[in-house]
């Protein structure tokens, strides 16, 4: 089994934040660089092809259908084939090879508005224009070899520039979450550090109110009639108290960093062992309990933890379920070792399957019994996770409520 210190716990919460923050920061900045590059290039090669129509249309708006003459034009005049009434082909295709330039009239015939011939490519445009003996069928031919390439060099000049303002923005993105974590980082150490030092604090004073109240109800003088119910009212209060402070040390202990090495716990024992000291309080409250637990499953981890979160587990079962109803304890082991308590009762709001395990989290049904602070289950889980483990927790929202254990 693989062990997780403590602290690593903590330190995963902070880098997962970084990571929640760089990831969303970096989609967000990756997202705007590619509308912009993107909104650029198609821009560009828009303006591209609207240029080559306007070509087109110029060249074939100022040519002579009759003579098949062209006034004066600048260099960017487009090829032109003509195919007139009496089966004659006119083109302007001097530049390119007899073979070339069947190919591209071929392509014309077919109507193809864009074509490749060898190396070169092509657009065409048609045009008819009225005759005295008939119509003309004229094609503006394009050679856009060249505005093609550049296209490409374009694509790929702004993929290159997306490539790298993507590695920025995810390096500046980390960044930025290094210093929105800072704050967060030293809040959580200033409330753990208070958590720890409220404890120790309270513990001293808890100690002389319980000791003083042991010396007056030692008295008989004094502990008598109502002055002992207050007494005992005062008593029971304070190890509410206790029991408070020590859960909230617990917890400040599993932040800290310690040096506690992992030991080998028989499960197995161990878990039968707690279920027999619950054994007595089962029987009182008419409870049924019983177990089918793997035999001989042993397990490294911090042990004496371990054992406090099977004697949590049981004790909330115990805690939630009515009289008449039944605790069922399972223990499996295969790929990984599962443990489960499971209790009838009312069960556990599906949207509250995730809060049972934050401090002090406690449903409106349990604020009235006076006895629970809310911490058990996130202790609980906080020595689950310090082993590498998981816990979750399965109800219905009814008729039960399943604690499941994954090591």
């Amino acid at each position: 089994m693989n062990y997780h210190h403590p602290k690593i716990d903590n330190q995963d919460v902070f880098k997962k934040t970084r990571l929640h923050f760089t990831l969303n920061f970096s989609i967000l900045g990756i997202l705007f660089v590619v509308i912009i590059f993107g909104l650029t290039v198609g821009t560009i090669i828009g303006n591209v092809q609207r240029l080559i129509r306007e070509n087109m249309d110029y060249t074939v708006k100022l040519m002579n259908v009759e003579s098949f003459t062209f006034p004066p034009m600048n260099e960017e005049q487009c090829a032109v084939v003509a195919f007139y009434p009496d089966g004659t082909v006119k083109t302007t295709l001097e530049d390119y090879d007899s073979e070339m330039t069947s190919r591209i009239v071929n392509a014309v015939l077919r109507n193809e508005k864009s074509f490749r011939v060898n190396s070169h490519a092509f657009q065409s445009k048609g045009y008819v224009k009225k005759l005295a003996d008939g119509t003309c069928i004229v094609y503006a031919v394009y050679d856009c070899t060249y505005d093609n390439t550049s296209i490409r060099h374009l694509i790929f000049i702004a993929l290159l520039l997306i490539g790298c303002s993507s590695l920025i923005i995810v390096w500046a993105g980390w960044l930025l979450s290094g210093y929105n974590v800072k704050p967060l980082k030293e809040a959580f150490t200033k409330q753990k550090e208070l958590i720890a030092n409220a404890s120790h604090e309270l513990k001293t004073p808890l100690a002389i109110i319980s000791a003083n109240l042991g010396a007056l109800s030692s008295s008989p003088d004094i502990a008598q009639g109502e002055n002992k119910k207050w007494i005992e009212n005062a008593e029971e209060q304070i190890d509410r108290m206790d029991s408070l402070i020590k859960d909230m040390l617990t917890l400040s202990r599993m932040d800290q960093d310690r040096n506690l090495e992992p030991t080998e716990l028989d499960i197995t024992s161990s878990l039968r062992c707690i279920i027999l000291s619950f054994e007595a309080n089962c029987f009182e409250k008419n409870i049924t309990l019983t177990d089918n637990i793997a035999e001989g499953v042993k397990i490294n981890c911090y042990a004496t933890e371990m054992e406090r979160v099977f004697v949590i587990l049981l004790d909330n079962a115990l805690k939630y379920t009515p009289s008449g109803g039944e605790i069922i304890v399972t223990l499996t082991a295969g790929k990984n070792i599962v443990l489960s308590v499971k209790n009838t009762g009312k069960g556990v709001a599906k949207e509250n399957l995730e809060k049972v395990f934050d401090r002090f989290f406690k449903e409106d049904g349990s604020r009235s019994d006076g006895k629970s602070f809310g911490l058990g289950l996130s202790i609980a889980k906080a020595i689950v996770n310090a082993n590498g483990g998981k816990i979750v927790c399965n109800s219905d929202g009814e008729s039960y409520t399943e604690f499941v254990v994954t090591l």
